[in-house]
This record gives structure tokens, C-alpha cells and sequence, in this order.
């Protein structure tokens, strides 16, 4: 019974990942790159890979690129060259997916790089990255402080374009026996941020994470061996 459980709970986990929110639209015998919401499962038809501003190769059977905003990694993706880059992958046939990687302090909720990029047209966005782990090279955000930050930055995307896909986050596939725990620390702390979402960024809400879109790292190749 108790594996049964954890079998059920992990299929929900991954089932709500972005790489299956979009689907491919086929016309005139063309793959055309169209956001869409969050409808549908289909791992098979959703592939992607890490991409740059200085390399635009595109992949046979691989639609989707992702690109890192600068409070990930530095680079000069921002502004009108993240814009010109996310078109020049677009005229390829290629989706875009841009990460926004949560930031310190009072800058966690800068508007302007939040307005950055809702503006730059990616295909969908990942608002946050790996916000949960503790360690030397991620940036741990509480569950109330992440609450607020998934909001205004979803907020300041769907004012733009109200369909595009945003991810909440990205989690760890813990999977195995042993990382039971470290799963339930994971849910623990979508329960805490549903909680302050609930309470305090939206009081009397009802907002729910099992009805978002979660973010899992290493879902697509990033370059390093597996």
C-alpha cells in the first residue's frame, strides 16, 4: 500500500511539469511554434535542450529550446537581445521556454526585469529555479517569500499574454526509496507556500499548486552527461 502511494504521488508530481504543458500545432504542412495552456500530457511530442545567443542550431525532433535570463547565469540575454534571440529561434521552428531564476532581497520582486520579460515573447516561462534546495549553489527562498514571487512574476507575464504557459519552479525527480523524505520536504513546502498564497498574498483565496504547472530539473538535456 505504501508504495502504491508513493508511485501515486510522484505521477502527480511529474505529471504537472511544463515540457508537457505545449503542444505542437501542424497547418499547412508546417510545424508552427504556438503556446498553449495546460491541457495536455504528451511526453512523447515535448523535447528540449539548453540553448544560447551565439548558437542557433535547431534539432531534428527537438522543438523546444531553453534560455537562461541573466539572474540565472550572466550573459546579455535580456532586453532587445533576448528578444531578437528568442525571434531568431522562431523563424527556425523552434519554441522558446525562458527561466527566470529567483534573485536576493527586495530584488526577488524587481519589476522591470520581471516586465523584461513578459515582453520578450518566449514561448512559455519559468518563474524560479531549484527555490527550494539549500546549498552552495542554489538560492533557497521561503515558501511565504516564493508565494508572493511566483505571483507578481505569473501576474506580470499573463498581462502581456494571458495563455502563455508559467512554470512554477523547478523541483528535484526524487524518486527512490531512500528519497521518500526529501520528496515529502518537497510537497511540505508546496503546502506552505499554498498556505501564505491563501493567507497572505491573496487572503481568502483559493489558489492550489496541484493545479499548476511544476518545474523538474535535468527534464531536459543541459549539456552535461547523464
Amino acid at each position: 500500500m505504501k508504495r502504491k502511494f508513493w508511485i501515486f504521488l510522484v505521477a502527480i508530481l511529474v505529471g504537472s511539469v511544463l515540457l508537457t504543458a505545449c503542444q505542437i500545432q501542424i497547418g499547412n504542412g508546417k510545424t508552427q511554434p504556438v503556446a498553449t495552456p495546460s491541457v495536455a500530457f504528451r511526453p512523447g511530442t515535448v523535447l528540449g535542450i539548453q540553448g544560447d545567443a551565439t548558437t542557433f542550431n535547431s534539432y531534428p525532433g527537438i522543438p523546444w529550446v531553453r534560455l537562461s535570463y541573466p539572474t540565472c547565469v550572466a550573459s546579455d540575454l535580456s532586453g532587445q537581445v533576448l528578444k531578437d534571440t528568442i525571434s531568431t529561434y522562431h523563424t527556425q521552428g523552434m519554441r522558446v521556454l525562458l527561466t527566470y531564476c529567483q534573485t536576493n532581497g527586495a530584488s526577488l520582486f524587481e519589476m522591470n526585469q520581471l516586465n523584461d520579460i513578459a515582453q520578450v515573447e518566449a514561448d512559455a516561462v519559468q518563474c524560479g529555479n531549484e527555490q527550494m534546495k539549500q546549498s552552495a549553489t542554489t538560492l533557497y527562498v521561503t515558501p511565504d517569500r516564493f508565494a508572493r514571487f511566483f505571483d507578481v512574476c505569473q501576474s506580470a507575464i499573463h498581462a502581456q499574454r494571458p495563455t502563455i504557459p508559467v512554470i512554477l519552479g523547478s523541483m528535484d525527480p526524487l524518486v527512490v526509496p531512500d528519497d521518500d523524505a526529501k520528496l515529502m520536504n518537497q510537497v511540505h513546502y508546496l503546502d506552505a507556500m499554498q498556505s501564505a498564497m491563501n493567507s497572505s498574498v491573496h487572503p481568502g483565496g483559493s489558489w492550489n499548486w496541484r493545479s499548476q504547472t511544476l518545474g523538474l530539473i535535468d527534464s531536459w538535456h543541459n549539456g552535461y552527461p547523464v
